[in-house]
Formats: structure tokens, sequence, C-alpha cells
């Protein structure tokens, strides 16, 4: 049987999933997930995917575009090339403390107790099939300051949307640890407490017969094998405080393990035995033996009681669960640049250009697991070329961008990509520099009438690993998922994408107050069909703009239609 989560809905996300702004979805050092997906760091210029603008503002005018884009993701690329489901670090096949960190304490119970290291915990199939969409509305401005130089300006209203279905299969053998206060048993804490005492007595009693020096001590066999009963009794003792989270003192009130082995598995029957082992040997000796059995689950883990886990601040995720998120609207990285006509003429149009991207975008949450951005607020420079030769009804254009990603302060969760799930013991302020982006793009086209060219597209983006430094002095405990060095941050996060595409570019003169001024429209799509580097995901685009312009200041005579890339 499978259970399956209903959409949980909420005003944010965490898979970490970091996003380009114009580039595939990166997943930030958590998955994102991107999350993955999510989390999930870099960026192309917004306005990558349509036809060239190789063009500048006439001096004295205004352009006003309104370029409204639709990205959306569904599977990423992984190191060898191989397209996986982007909620795939999100899932697991027999989910242990591979996905659960905070399950590596009772992994070393379990081989500390039985002193079986080949037994495993499994929480069952675990599936997150997860997929995400940016929607971005930007308004852009240009004028011309003069016939070459033009000053540009864009602002962003982005919103995101990230869907999580998180399914748990049946074939787990976990439970809720019977200390943990989800499991609903108030009894279970006084019966380890009660186990703990029993394990401390007999070791005391025995420990106490070896000092007046029974046992043939101090330097008889049977000593020898006292003794080692002795801290093989407390060694259990401390295992049992690391399964269940309770001491003599009372119960850990965070980083609690969620979960335990069911009593009907083969690692809880194998504690049990072991424990039973334990008493006889300790009754072989003179002591009082062991009454009291371990508390262990009887009923297995469904998909509620993952996300109690994430979101109960007892078991440390402090995270919010993992379901459909939406509503990030919020202001983007606006930019700010200025572009340089080189030749502009009837046959070559070359534009270069720099733009100033500021950090005025909202960063992905660390406490939500597939969780996108509004941006990456920090501020990148960019450098562009822009061309298009058209000496007749064939034409191609091209573009190269590269981009230079400045550092920042963000707040994460330190985590590999591979090990998304992350505990707020793991959460902290690091150094970052996302990896600087290249990206070209080719466009052979093809004039259909007076105003429309018709164009194919091939893309071609990459982007060099980030670089973390982490605050002196902090470390990311094993049961948090550590350790974690800054290295394991920037895994996955070099990549590259190689995009094919279409589109429909339309531009047609009109004269006002003795200046030919354009109007200009146009839509484009493209998918990416390769990529590689494990936090590459799947893009597919959808870019519709248009441009109107309007006379401010001076005049001049119309310009011949021949400038016209279209032809008009």
């Amino acid at each position: 049987m499978t259970t399956r989560l209903p959409a949980v809905r909420s005003d944010r996300i965490p898979l970490a999933v970091r996003r380009p702004a114009g580039a595939p979805l990166s997943v930030s050092a958590r998955v994102c997930f991107l999350l993955v997906v999510a989390g999930i760091g870099g960026k192309a210029h917004e306005a990558a995917a349509q036809y060239p603008d190789a063009w500048v503002v006439p001096a004295g005018a205004l352009r006003i575009g309104f370029e409204p884009r639709y990205d959306s993701y569904g599977e990423m690329f992984d190191a060898s090339g191989t397209m996986r489901p982007l909620g795939a670090f999100l899932s697991d096949s027999a989910a242990g403390d591979r996905l659960f960190p905070t399950l590596r304490p009772v992994s070393s119970a379990l081989w500390g107790i039985t002193g079986d290291s080949g037994l495993t915990l499994n929480a069952g199939g675990i599936r997150t099939a997860l997929d995400a969409d940016v929607r971005r509305f930007p308004l852009s401005l240009a004028f011309g300051i003069t016939s070459r130089l033009t000053f540009t300006a864009m602002v962003p209203f982005v919103t995101t949307r990230a869907q999580a279905f998180l399914e748990v299969d049946s074939t787990g053998t976990l439970g809720w640890n019977q200390a943990a206060p989800a499991a609903g048993s108030a009894a279970a804490i006084a019966d380890f407490q009660a186990l703990l005492s029993e394990l401390e007595a007999a070791a005391a009693a025995i420990e106490a017969q070896v000092a007046s020096g029974g046992y043939d001590c101090p330097g008889g066999p049977v000593c020898s094998q006292a003794t080692a009963l002795v801290a093989r009794a407390r060694a259990v003792a401390l295992q049992v405080t690391a399964l269940s989270g309770v001491s003599a003192v009372g119960i850990a009130d965070d980083l609690l393990p969620p979960f335990a082995p069911l009593a009907s598995s083969a690692e809880g029957q194998a504690m049990t035995a072991a424990l039973q082992a334990l008493s006889a040997d300790l009754q072989a000796f003179g002591s009082a033996g062991l009454t009291t059995s371990l508390p262990l689950p009887t009923t297995a883990i469904d998909a509620d009681d993952v996300q109690t886990m994430l979101s109960d601040s007892v078991y440390g995720y402090r995270a919010e669960p993992i379901g459909f998120h939406s509503f990030n609207k919020r202001l983007g990285d606006a930019e700010l640049g200025l572009r340089y006509g080189l030749f502009q003429n009837d046959r070559l149009r070359t534009v270069i250009g720099t733009t100033l991207r500021l950090p005025t975008g909202q960063r992905d949450a660390p406490n939500r697991l597939t969780d996108l951005g509004t941006g990456d607020r920090q501020t990148d420079v960019e450098f562009r070329l822009e061309a298009v030769w058209q000496p007749g009804t064939v034409a191609v254009a091209l573009d190269a961008t590269y981009v230079m990603q400045l550092a920042d302060r963000p707040v994460v969760r330190v985590a590999p990509f591979t090990a998304p799930v992350a505990t707020a013991a793991a959460e902290t302020g690091v150094q970052r520099n996302l990896g600087d982006i290249l990206r070209l793009g080719l466009y052979p086209s093809l004039r259909l009438s007076d105003g429309f060219t018709a164009y194919a597209s091939v893309s071609y983006i990459a982007k060099t690993a980030d670089r973390y430094e982490l605050p002196g002095g902090f470390d990311v405990p094993v049961e948090a998922g550590g350790p974690v060095t800054a290295s394991d941050l920037a895994l996955g996060t070099d990549w590259y994408t190689l995009s094919f595409g279409a589109g429909v570019y339309y531009r047609s003169v009109r004269t006002q107050r003795t200046l030919s001024l354009p109007i200009e429209a146009g839509i484009d799509y493209r998918s990416a069909f390769r990529g590689s580097g494990g936090l590459a995901p799947k893009t597919a685009s959808v870019n519709i703009f248009l441009r109107l312009y309007w006379r401010l200041f001076g005049g001049a005579a119309p310009q011949p239609a021949s400038v016209d890339p279209a032809g008009s």
C-alpha cells in the first residue's frame, strides 16, 4: 500500500533549489531539490530566451518593454548527463540515515547493542515527486543617450511555485521512537529509564565485587570477564540512550531520534535477543538481570509521520512540510546597464553591453526543502555581445554573455546536494561566491514577410563551481548531517546545458515626430535536451515580449526601411 500526502499549501517553500534567473534552475546545496531541486545558484541574462536585440535606442527616445517569461522544471541532468526526476535527492528506495541524518545515532545504537554492523534501518521507499516553475514579469526601460549609447533598466516581478508529493510505501521496518511525543506513549519514557537504571545497577554491583576481590580479582581470568561485562553493560546503556534520546536525568529536547526498528523486524528482534543475552550474563555473575524490555514500536511510519518529523522542532529539522508551495510573489534581482552600438547598418548590427544586477530579490528559505527564491540576492556584473548579419532573406544572429557573480553572505543549511535534508543545527551564515556563467546562442533565421522573421535557436550555458567558506569553529554534528566541509557545498554546482528552440520576431517601423520608431514583439520557446553537473535541471522556457518606443525630445530623418532585420 502507498500512502500519498495531499498537497500542502503555504506562502513559501524549501531543495534547495537555487534559482537561475535566465538559465536552467540551479538547486542550492540543499537540492535543492532542489531542490534540490533545491537548493538549487547561477543565472544568465533575463533576455537570453529571445532573439538577439542588436539595436540601440535612437537618441532622445524611450523604449518600454513588457517581457513575461515562464520557466518550468521537472527533471535534471546528473553528473553523467542522465536525466533524473527533480526530486531524486529527496527520495530513497530504502530510506534510512542516508536521507535523514538524525537516524545516524539510531544506526550506531543498533550496531552497538547487537554487535552486528550488517543490520540497517529502513523507513520504506520514500519518493518525492517534484516539479517547479518560475514566472517572471519584467518591466524594462531603455533610453537613447546618443545615437549609439543606450541606458537600460529592468525591474522583474517574480512568482515561483514548487509542487511536491511525498509517498511512503509499506516496506518499511521503522516506527516512531517510543520516547517521541508523536508515539503517544508516556509510559515508554519510564520504561527506558527503568532499563537504564537496571543496567547501571547490575554494572555497579559487579564492579563492587571486582573492587572487593571477587571473581578471582585482581588477576584471575574470571575477573577479566567480569570487568568486560561491566563495560559491556554500560556501553549498552549509552546505546539505549542514543536509540531513544532518554537518559537517567530526562529526555532530549532537541535532535530527538524520530524512529526506531519495529519490534517485529529483524533489527528489533536482534536488539531484544542481545538484551536477553546480556541479562543472562549479568545473572551468571550474581547480579540482578534485566526485567524491563526495550520499548519498540509496532506500527510502521507513513508519509504523515515523515512530515511530522520534519516540522516538529523536537526532532531537530524545524522545516516546513514537503508539499505544494506557491505565492512567492516578490521583486526579483533588478538590473541597470549600458549598451553601445558598434555597427548599425542594413546588413550588420552589433551591440556590446554591460549590466549591473542588483541584490533586490528574495533568497530561498533554508527551512523549506523545495523553496525557490525570486533572486540570488547578490550582485552580478554582466558583459554581453549581440550581433545580427542579414544579407537578405536568410540571416544569422548570435549572442554571447559572461556573468561575473560577486560574493555574498547568505544563511544556508550546510549540506551537500546529495543529502539535502539537513537539521537546523547545520544552519549558519557562509561566505559564498557563486560560479561565473558563460552563455552562447546561435539563431539562424528566415524572413517570412515584411516585419516577420522566424528563427531556430541553439543555446549553450556553462557555469563554474561555487566557492564557500564556513565560519571559523563551525562544525556540523554527525547527527545533524555532518561532518561537512566547504567543498561539499560546491559539489554539483558546475554544470552545462544545451538547448534547442524556435521563435518568431516582429519589428515594424512607424514614424513619430519625424523619427522612425519601431514596434517590436515576439515569442520564443526553448528546452534543454542535454546537460550534466548534478544541479542542472532540464528547463523548458516560453518568453513573450512587446516593446514600444516614444519620442521624448530631438528628431532625425526617418531611417531607411532596409535597416529593419525583417526587411520591413
